[in-house]
């Protein structure tokens, strides 16, 4: 009998499941605080920089690292959001927005044929890395002719790259201060619950 109670006692007061010591609040509590540890600093873009023994290291882009990790955070509370209307309509409205960026930054895929620059047709646009290489035309001067050349261009959509991410940045500070809301209304920062 003393067994069974012990028993009784523990499925109780097991958290999501009688079979694993998987506890989602406490899986949400690190995300989250990941989250606000990211946000915390500056939020900086990839760059390269040298270590002490005069190697090149890859610092990564910590706007991206915190979108990854708000999605992340999204990922583990997506039942709660599946079962809440309020934010799933919120989080529409966000994601219209991230969207409506790519309008603005974004730009078409192309492809050279010959000498001709031509956008891809039904492509959507995109929004283009750091440094990436594009082709533009160029005034060419051979045997006092003037031709148009293609030349490949690094970086000349950088100013689009860096807009968009410091301002995707902003509509994630949007869903993360949502997911608050919904991890606060699903109790998962309460006093009183257990880890």
């Amino acid at each position: 009998m003393i067994e069974e109670d012990k028993e009784e006692n523990i499925l109780q007061d097991a958290e999501y499941s009688q079979k694993t010591d998987y506890s989602k609040g406490q899986l949400v509590w690190l995300q989250t605080k990941k989250c606000c540890d990211i946000r915390s600093k500056e939020m900086r873009d990839a760059h390269m920089n040298y270590d002490k023994f005069g190697n090149k290291v890859l610092i990564p882009d910590a706007r991206r690292e915190y979108i990854s990790a708000v999605d992340a955070l999204m990922g583990l509370l997506r039942p709660e959001i599946l079962r809440s209307p309020d934010f799933l309509k919120k989080e529409k409205e966000i994601k219209q927005k991230e969207k409506d960026l790519i309008k603005v930054f974004g730009v078409l895929p192309t492809i050279v044929i010959g000498n001709k620059i031509t956008y891809i047709k039904g492509e959507e646009q995109f929004i283009p890395e750091l440094n990436e290489s594009f082709p533009v035309t160029v005034p060419v001067i051979s045997g006092g002719l003037k031709k148009i050349g293609i030349e490949y261009v690094s970086g000349i959509y950088n100013t689009n790259f860096h807009c968009y991410w410091n301002r995707v940045v902003k509509i994630y500070d949007e869903l993360f201060a949502e997911i608050n809301v919904l991890a606060d209304q699903n109790q998962y920062f309460k006093k009183g619950s257990s880890f």
